[in-house]
């Protein structure tokens, strides 16, 4: 996760890269900002429960999101 995702500011973005790796991303950055930090997935969802709404992703694909507890997520092919 990014920087400042860890750090409180809810996740709007999320990529599932081509090594199964999961990034998570605030809207308020470029999509490869800094280096990342690692967290474990349960400790996402205990922020922001919201999150167990996100859609199955294949490899290389990213979900948005607008609004920070909103449960509409769309999904493109990174």
């Amino acid at each position: 996760m990014s920087k400042r995702v860890f750090r409180g500011q809810p996740v709007m973005r999320v990529h599932l890269d081509e090594d199964g790796d999961w990034q998570a991303f605030s809207a308020t950055e470029p999509r490869w900002f800094g280096r990342p930090q690692l967290l474990h997935a349960a400790h996402l969802l205990e922020r922001d429960p919201s999150l167990a709404s996100l859609p199955a992703l294949p490899l290389g694909h990213l979900a948005t999101r607008d609004e920070a507890s909103g449960t509409t997520w769309q999904v493109f092919q990174g």
